[in-house]
């Protein structure tokens, strides 16, 4: 089961949509968005609990090691009870707890323990080099006037 959680809004560029699937969903229903969406991990829930985390590389590893099937769900292939991010959604907090943890992956939660979304190194890194790029441009825009505008990656 497919789950958005568009009534929670958090705006943070630093965090993906929100969405998370069931302890139950089938592997292959999944698959497609890794592949074809571009994510590189989802939340898996057991009700409204974080129960685990199921990444690119562990479906990839699962179907190297030739114990991957169709009818495989997702419990059966994540990472059960994983470090989980709660606090300040700023770039050198997400980047330190990975860095810490030595994780590229993670799920988010509010300050209410509710699950809003999954951010990664990548996403960190591609925040922080926008954030230098704005930063550049307002320098710009001092020194030399006109309009240098931060436009998004």
């Amino acid at each position: 089961m497919i789950k958005q959680f568009n009534n929670r809004r958090v705006k943070c560029p630093l965090i993906r949509k929100k969405v998370a699937v069931s302890t139950g969903t089938p592997v292959e229903e999944i698959v497609p968005w890794f592949f074809e969406d571009g994510r590189m991990a989802i939340a898996v829930m057991d009700g409204d609990n974080i129960a685990g985390i199921i990444t690119r590389n562990d479906i990839i590893k699962h179907y190297y090691a030739g114990i991957l099937t169709p009818r495989m769900t997702v419990e059966q292939v994540m990472t059960k009870n994983p470090t989980v991010f709660k606090g300040k959604r700023t770039v050198r907090n997400i980047r330190k707890f990975l860095d810490a943890a030595e994780i590229r992956h993670v799920p988010v939660l509010n300050e209410q323990d509710e699950f809003v979304g999954v951010t990664s190194d990548t996403i960190v890194l591609k925040a922080a080099l926008k954030k230098l790029r704005c930063e550049g441009d307002e320098m710009k825009r001092f020194f030399l006037g006109g309009d240098y505008s931060c436009q998004p990656l």
